[in-house]
């Protein structure tokens, strides 16, 4: 899978992450005489399991490709937001072209358990607008567009917020490739608002946020890790919102564990969060040197209670 992919200042431009979605499951001698009658039925046996397996992986694979396509989407979107119209086109190509690959496969996908994405929510004259970048295996599914570029670009457009939702998926690719195709041609004749508006049809198609059930110290690595992805995106605004998502699934955890025997610890990290995070506020030079290092650790100290 395609993690990454250049955009003009680092990378721009999807979304383990799901998204990363919730775990997908991986895992004497003797004589011919005595071997002769065993030894069909118990190659039969072990070969049952290969088409599960096969079709497994077969899902995952599908699950790979869609969320680099809807990576790719919702980072075009970003970008023609931002007003970076050539990005935009060339991740709605690398949309389409991952589309092409994704028929030889299936010409649509349901997902059948929910998906991990980041949430980015920006505030802009016309209101609040939200994209999904899926997270997989830890990583966005493709790499957002660096922070301190889009600020240049535009800065009467803000962060407002940035956290891990999960959802449900129902990409028909044909009808996606409809949309993208119209978004690329409007775009090419400077039509901007029927671009985006394009691109916006096919999240609402595709993208069901969903609740899974209280699983507070998941939400709390989920979002360290998207802290980390945006931190390496240097898009400081989000990845202080999503410390602040991990902080608060933390507060969570202690009440509903009052009497947890790590409650010292649970405290301990709330407090080394929210000082990084009011040093990522203030882009304090020496905290975000040390910053990916600190909450490597917490993902680890978290993922050991988990």
């Amino acid at each position: 899978m395609r993690i990454a992919k250049t955009l003009v200042m680092t990378t721009i431009l999807t979304s383990g992450l799901l998204m990363v979605s919730p775990a997908m499951a991986a895992d004497v001698t003797t004589n011919d005489a005595t071997m002769a009658a065993p030894a069909q039925p118990q190659a039969q046996s072990q070969a049952q399991p290969q088409p599960q397996a096969q079709a497994q992986s077969t899902d995952q694979q599908l699950q790979a490709t869609s969320s680099e396509i809807m990576g790719d989407i919702n980072i075009a979107s970003i970008a023609l937001m931002f007003g970076m119209n050539d990005d935009a086109l060339n991740h709605i190509t690398a949309a389409r072209k991952a589309i092409s690959t994704f028929n030889g496969q299936m010409g649509s996908y349901n997902s059948t358990n929910p998906m991990t994405a980041g949430k980015l929510s920006y505030k802009t004259a016309q209101g609040t607008q939200d994209y999904w970048i899926p997270v997989m295996e830890d990583r966005f599914s493709v790499r957002s567009i660096g922070g301190d570029h889009l600020a240049s670009k535009n800065p009467d457009i803000d962060v407002k917020d940035a956290q891990i939702v999960h959802y449900q998926m129902v990409l028909d690719t044909k009808v996606t490739d409809e949309q993208l195709a119209k978004a690329q041609t409007a775009i090419s004749a400077k039509q901007y608002d029927v671009a985006m508006t394009a691109l916006q049809n096919i999240n609402k198609a595709t993208i069901a946020e969903t609740v899974v059930e209280n699983r507070p110290l998941e939400a709390v690595r989920d979002n360290l890790i998207l802290s980390k992805e945006l931190l390496n995106d240097k898009d400081y605004r989000g990845a202080s919102f999503a410390l602040r998502h991990a902080n608060m699934e933390l507060a969570l955890y202690e009440k509903t564990n009052p009497n947890n025997k790590d409650s010292a610890q649970i405290k301990d990290m709330q407090k080394k969060i929210y000082s990084l995070q009011a040093s990522i506020d203030k882009k304090d030079p020496s905290a975000l040197k040390t910053a990916e290092t600190k909450i490597n650790e917490w993902i680890k100290d978290v993922k050991a209670k988990i």
